[in-house]
């Protein structure tokens, strides 16, 4: 509530309106009393770091000569503001260009290099048929190499199996 001020004491206006205006960015004021604390800041004469942000959260201006004013102006007439639109558009324009043309080109240049190529010793081959070959060979030793592992690791297995069974045995009553 916008407490009745104390003009005796000049600086207990002072601190009342800046409770005031704490309890404004609070917004514990009803619509009458927010009425009467923006009549009270646009006319306070000191200067303090809350009073100035209320006032631009209130839309106050000062004015050279000291005095200060409701900015009744709206801000989308400035021709500042048009400008900062206007350039923001066209950036806007040019990025989405930038970005499709930029997708055109990478597409474009994967559709004429969509081939089949592969580097053997240091020679491409180009012909997909060879390739494809290359390829299936590769596979089969692959699979070969891995047959062979998994043989050596089953013997391995096999032959620790048995010792791994005897000193078990020495731990667990039922083998």
């Amino acid at each position: 509530m916008v407490k009745n001020e104390d003009k005796s004491h000049p600086g207990n206006s002072d601190k009342l309106l800046l409770e005031d205006i704490s309890r404004y960015f609070d917004c514990l004021l009803t619509d009458d009393e927010e009425k009467l604390l923006m009549r009270r800041v646009a006319s306070a004469t000191f200067s303090h770091p809350i009073l100035d942000e209320a006032r631009a959260v209130m839309g106050f201006t000062t004015i050279r000569s000291g005095r200060t004013v409701v900015n009744t102006a709206p801000a989308s007439t400035s021709r500042h503001h048009v400008w900062n639109r206007i350039a923001g558009i066209a950036v806007a324009i040019a990025l989405i260009g930038g970005v499709v043309i930029g997708i055109k080109g990478l597409t474009a240049s994967r559709v004429a290099d969509d081939r089949c190529f592969a580097y053997v010793n240091g020679t491409r081959i180009v012909e997909e048929d060879e390739v494809l070959r290359i390829i299936c060979e590769d596979m089969k030793e692959l699979n070969a190499c891995l047959d062979g592992n998994r043989s050596d690791i089953t013997d391995d297995m096999e032959t620790l199996a048995p010792a791994a069974l005897c000193f078990e045995s020495q731990f667990d009553p039922l083998l």
